[in-house]
């Protein structure tokens, strides 16, 4: 029997302060891309700050659920990244 890989939902982060809405900026990789845990992927930001969201694993980005300049919620899926 093969073991098929995992796939893991990249979410926006729940963050300390009172923001609801995020705006996903440029994403780093494409379709396709690999990633290293660590790496960054995404540029999020609130009115209050920006960050980087990195991967929380060694894979392959299989998905873009949110697009550049879309306003997402925290929980909300963002891409999805194949383990290796």
């Amino acid at each position: 029997m093969k073991i098929r890989p995992r796939n893991i939902e990249l979410k926006v982060p729940l963050l300390t302060g009172e923001e609801t809405l995020i705006t996903v900026g440029e994403w780093i990789l494409e379709v396709g891309g690999r990633v290293e845990i660590d790496q960054d992927l995404v540029e999020l930001s609130s009115e209050n700050e920006s960050f980087m969201l990195p991967s929380p694993i060694d894979g392959t980005l299989i998905a873009i659920e949110a697009e550049t300049g879309d306003k997402v919620e925290p929980g909300q899926v963002l891409a999805v990244i194949e383990m290796d």
